[in-house]
């Protein structure tokens, strides 16, 4: 766990500050064990930060502001829906609100404004059931990097957009992401497809609880999330 952490401009969620599912996964990988993470303040950009601990319970920093918080929980299970098929997902990508109006059009994973080889591109859209929206992704290397097995970092970003797009408006009033928890199930194989789902769990006020989870083409579940939200 030594050294600084530090988010490349180019996994921006916001265009000021990280993905917060990416930058949830870099201190996971980091922390080294199951953990939920629950952000403070918007993670900056190309700046040192540094990881913290005490009592099975870490602490990123920047300087002396606290960014995020991680704790170590039981692997998380969610209940989940009927994993949708991949031409689903691509029909539901169909009606991805983002494409017309989009709070942070740069985000890595799911803004429009990226480039065709750059960002994940997951534009996830009503499926038309279950409150729950979806995508299908597909890493590939100049995203993900070139070994085999997609690195942790980018299967918790994967797993983070989907569930805050199950919540939005039909203004894509924004929510940002408040606590995170992740468990990857089996390996996630870079150039294969996977169907990317979030649904709606429970409301309460400005606050969402959500799920998601990467599906493979046989409908299994590769990888699960648990989020909660919050509506600016």
């Amino acid at each position: 766990m030594s050294g600084d952490v530090v988010i490349d401009a180019r996994y921006c969620g916001p265009s000021e500050s990280g993905n917060g599912g990416y930058v949830c996964g870099v201190f996971a990988d980091r922390v080294g064990t199951d953990c939920e993470i629950t952000l403070r303040k918007p993670p900056p950009l190309d700046q040192p930060m540094r990881i913290a601990s005490d009592d099975n319970a870490w602490q990123l920093m920047h300087g002396e502001v606290l960014v995020a918080e991680a704790r170590t929980v039981d692997p998380i299970a969610v209940d989940l829906i009927a994993a949708p098929s991949l031409d689903e997902a691509r029909r539901a990508s169909e009606g991805y609100i983002g494409f017309t109006k989009h709070p942070f059009p740069r985000c890595y994973v799911c803004g429009p404004e990226r480039s065709d080889d750059d960002g994940f591109h997951i534009f996830a859209g009503p499926l038309g059931r279950d409150d729950a929206v979806a995508s299908a992704w597909t890493p590939r290397p100049e995203t993900v990097g070139s070994e085999a097995s997609v690195p942790l970092e980018f299967v918790w970003a994967a797993l983070d957009c989907p569930g805050g797009l199950s919540v939005i408006d039909d203004q894509f009033s924004a929510v940002v992401l408040g606590r995170f928890a992740a468990r990857q199930i089996a390996p996630l194989n870079v150039g294969q497809t996977y169907a990317a789902a979030g649904w709606k769990v429970a409301q309460d006020g400005r606050k969402y609880s959500t799920a998601s989870a990467l599906f493979d083409s046989d409908g299994d579940a590769k990888a699960i999330a648990r989020a909660t939200w919050i509506a600016l």
